[in-house]
């Protein structure tokens, strides 16, 4: 439950932060205000927060994570050991979730030191992600780097000790996933592509903690080669003095600010360790944050170029490293934290960032923080009210109602401050509870709610919503509301005078459209002096009593998981979000856009897969088709029971149909002699992972010749046309599959024929007589060029072939009709040791004129080791043609 004794410190923080402008927010907030903020909101599953959940859904990952390093923070902020000891336990809640603890294996069937998770498979495999990985063992490191350097702490050195060893251990699990020369290192994927900054970086930041907590230079040295590696991608934007970068090398979009969390965490850490950055890194990176990130109106980017609005925009206090470079930084965060009853485990290290960004201010950065009785101020006598002629005091509670001050004074990420031709300013927003400024009033009091609307978009009524609080700042059951039908598209002034019960403290003013949008401006809250006015409905107005029970006006809570920040898609597209809500969801529903700063496009409703409809996940499945190729941005939105609405943080994919090509650069069928090898030559389109695999004539995959991810261009692949090792002629197809990033698929196939060797040695006469012998016969030639032999009845021309006794061989030759008056004949003697042994005589009559193909079988006896094959005719006078003499064994 929250704690009731710093509501009043929480106020304090909420008007410091809405009423003082710039650097003096700091000036006015403590180290103690912050910590007891922090303690105020360190309440979830009563402070014990996701210390025993697993990773299978990545609490660990994206919420114990954060928690564990919100405490290391708060003992930097004040120097009290409760945080470290509060370390320690989660810590070891976290230790115990390890699958080689818990006895689960991942999708490769190893049980690892690690934390994996089954959030993004289909089949409920588990799978150990390197982001993860590197989130949950930094902080495991630090604590060793904060412990192992400060003799006081010497009684946490043993769990210094344990919690440092499972980070190496959790690293260890990648060690095959880097690709490291002397001068880079980054995590690599299938195929060899970069994996993103994020993931490399984050297992970055866990060695230079190994480091700074051991010494070991090992770490220090694969560390620095990591700083290398992402320097080499960086870009100056000279106009703002900051650095840019891509989610990727490999991707053009711009870096996210959830993933350049741990990039510049990965990035602060190292300068402290004296690695790589320096100085004008440091102020580069910050700026960045304090110019990019945060934009000049004081919205917050999504992307590092200041491009795209990103939601929750608290998570920029998780940049508060960089506070001594951007003071802004501080401010902004501020703006965002402090006005929470709870928060979740990100803000929860946001506002341990906080403090210890303010105790590095004062220069009470790790000493403990001991907080002081201050004396009651006497208030001063007050001189009476004056009475406007409206009966109100006069004295205005409503902070900047006519927002010439932009946002500033509001509470919530939703609605927007637009500006008129004119140059006055007013607000927009529709129907949710995001955009709000909460009062403090006089218990049973009567105030005149005033303001101007004009309609916007919305065909119904405006609404005001008034939630009523105790003075412990707790909700009470009853509250205001009031609608409004606009009467023309002007500006019209609307009232109603608030008969507050005595127990109401403050009250929190919504303003909210309909199915669409409405105009609000010249909001004001003042205390109607006694006797001057009562309830007031102005026409088109419903006057607003107290009504039970009180609405839900939380907001639900969503998040697009899945497809990935950056990644490509085609074909069947699976969307998935995550969602919760107090009482229900109504529907959850998926959308695009081509340019943030135009309209979303509906893609449908998700359905309810998993949990219920207070906490489960919603898909949809869309065909990639549907959408316009390139860059857009997909959103998930929650709906609840009453109407309340949440927007995801919006994903940027690409979308790709288009399948890439695979060009032979080869002739489709080609012939392999045994004992040679043949290149397959092709040219691929676009980048693509690639595999080659050769499959028999039945179909049987015999050969994985590649599987590699590669850019556009030509390559080439060999093969000795051996299957397990040996070489079985035949004719074998082979196919070259190429899948895009997003899944598109190409494909070319060929033909190899593997054939025996020939024994017969220049076969085709086309190097004349080599490899024969004799001194008969003549090589011809043909108008085309093709060599040959013309021989008559002789013995002259001849060649000898060692063989393998008791072998079958086929031999095989071209024949053409010359002038003999004899058939042509081929005669093969048979040798053993002791000299010939036997012969086998073959004729053959040509039938016409052109080239006639013939084939013989030879058995050779056991005896035989070699034979020698004559071409001649049979007798008589004239010759015949031969060619092509082929001597292959039969397998």
């Amino acid at each position: 439950m929250f704690k009731k004794k710093w509501i009043g410190l929480i106020l304090v923080l909420v008007m410091v932060v809405g009423l003082v402008p710039g650097p003096s927010v700091q000036a006015a907030v403590s180290v103690q205000d912050l910590r007891q903020y922090f303690d105020s909101v360190d309440t979830k599953n009563n402070g014990d927060w996701y210390k025993n959940y697993n990773n299978e859904h990545n609490d660990l990952a994206y919420g114990e994570s954060f928690v564990m390093q919100a405490y290391l923070a708060m003992f930097e902020a004040t120097g009290d050991t409760y945080y470290l000891d509060k370390f320690v336990d989660h810590a070891k809640g976290v230790l115990a979730q390890r699958d080689s603890v818990r006895g689960v294996t991942d999708h490769r069937g190893l049980s690892l030191p690690a934390w994996s998770s089954s959030h993004y498979t289909d089949d409920g495999s588990r799978v150990i992600y390197p982001i993860h990985t590197g989130m949950i063992a930094q902080p495991l490191a630090k604590f060793g780097a904060i412990v192992n350097h400060r003799p006081e702490l010497a009684s946490y050195r043993d769990e210094a000790a344990e919690f440092v060893q499972a980070a190496k251990d959790a690293l260890a699990v990648f060690d095959a996933n880097w690709y490291e020369d002397d001068k880079i290192a980054y995590l690599k994927g299938s195929g060899g592509y970069h994996k993103p900054f994020n993931m490399t970086l984050a297992q970055g930041d866990v060695m230079v903690n190994i480091y700074r907590a051991t010494g070991e230079t090992a770490y220090r040295d694969k560390a620095a080669k990591v700083a290398r590696y992402f320097r080499g991608y960086l870009q100056l934007d000279s106009s703002t003095n900051s650095y840019l970068w891509k989610y990727s090398m490999k991707y053009s979009v711009w870096e996210d600010l959830g993933h350049a969390i741990p990039d510049l965490s990965f990035v602060y850490h190292a300068y402290l360790a004296g690695i790589e950055f320096n100085e004008t890194d440091m102020q580069r990176f910050a700026n960045t944050v304090a110019k990019k990130l945060i934009r000049p109106d004081g919205t917050i980017a999504r992307r590092v170029d200041g491009s795209g609005n990103y939601s929750p925009e608290s998570y920029i206090s998780l940049f508060l490293w960089y506070d001594p470079w951007a003071p802004a930084i501080f401010d902004a965060s501020a703006q965002r934290l402090l006005n929470r009853r709870y928060v979740n485990a990100a803000e929860l290290e946001g506002v341990a960032l906080l403090a210890r960004a303010q105790a590095i201010r004062v220069g009470t950065f790790g000493q403990a923080v001991v907080p002081q009785p201050q004396p009651q101020p006497q208030p001063e006598p007050q001189p009476p009210a004056a009475t406007k002629p409206d009966g109100s005091s006069g004295q205005e509670l409503i902070v900047n109602g006519t927002f010439d001050a932009g946002r500033s004074g509001w509470l919530g990420s939703y609605g927007s401050v637009e500006t008129d031709p004119d140059g006055n300013r007013y607000a927009v927003n529709d129907r949710n509870f995001g955009f709000s400024q909460k009062v403090q009033v006089k218990p049973g009091t009567d105030y005149r709610l005033q303001l101007d609307i004009r309609r916007g978009t919305a065909s119904d009524k405006a609404q005001i919503l008034v939630i009523y609080y105790d003075a412990a700042g707790n909700k009470l059951d009853n509250y205001s509301s009031f609608t409004y039908q606009p009467q023309g598209k002007d500006w019209e002034t609307v009232k109603n005078v608030l008969s507050l019960p005595g127990n109401v403290h403050f009250v929190r003013v919504y303003l909210m459209g309909g199915n669409g949008t409405f105009h609000f401006d010249n909001v004001s809250l003042q205390e109607v002096l006694p006797g001057s006015e009562t309830a007031h409905q102005e026409p088109g107005q419903d006057a607003g009593q107290p009504q039970q029970p009180e609405p839900d006006v939380l907001a639900p809570w969503v998040d697009l998981v899945l497809p990935e920040e950056g990644s490509y898609v085609g074909g069947t597209v699976g969307l998935r979000a995550s969602a919760r809500d107090n009482q229900g969801l109504e529907r959850v529903y998926f959308a695009y856009t081509t340019d943030l700063n135009r309209p979303w496009v509906t893609l449908g409703d998700g359905n309810l897969v998993e949990g219920t409809d207070q906490d489960g996940s919603w898909e949809l499945a869309w065909q990639a088709a549907e959408l316009p190729e390139g860059e857009l941005y997909l959103r998930a939105v929650a709906l609840d029971q009453a109407g309340n609405v949440e927007i995801s943080s919006p994903v940027t994919v690409k979308v790709d149909t288009t399948a890439p090509t695979v060009e032979l650069l080869n002739p489709v069928t080609q012939e392999l002699v045994a004992g040679n090898e043949i290149n397959i030559r092709y040219r691929l389109s676009e980048a693509a992972k690639v595999n080659v695999t050769v499959y028999d004539e039945g179909g049987q995959a015999v050969a994985h010749l590649l599987e590699a991810f590669q850019e556009a261009g030509e390559y080439q692949i060999a093969w000795d046309g051996k299957v397990n090792g040996t070489i079985i002629p035949g004719s074998y197809t082979y196919a070259i599959a190429a899948q895009d990033p997003a899944g598109n698929q190409g494909k070319a196939d060929g033909t190899i024929k593997v054939v025996e060797p020939n024994l017969i040695v220049n076969g085709d006469f086309s190097h004349d007589r080599t490899g024969w012998v004799g001194s008969y016969g003549t090589i011809e030639q043909e108008a085309g060029g093709n060599k040959y032999l013309a021989n008559s009845y002789n013995f002259g021309f001849s060649q000898w072939v060692n063989v393998e006794p008791g072998t079958e061989y086929i031999l095989s030759a071209k024949i053409r009709k010359g002038d003999a008056t004899k058939p042509a004949k081929i005669l093969v003697l048979f040798y053993n040791e002791s000299g010939k042994s036997g012969a086998k005589a073959f004729t053959y009559e040509p039938a016409g004129n052109d080239w006639e193909q013939v084939e013989y079988t030879i058995s050779v006896p056991n005896d035989v080791i070699k034979i020698r094959i004559y071409l001649m005719t049979s007798g008589g006078s004239g010759n015949h043609h031969f060619d092509d003499v082929n001597l292959k064994p039969v397998r």
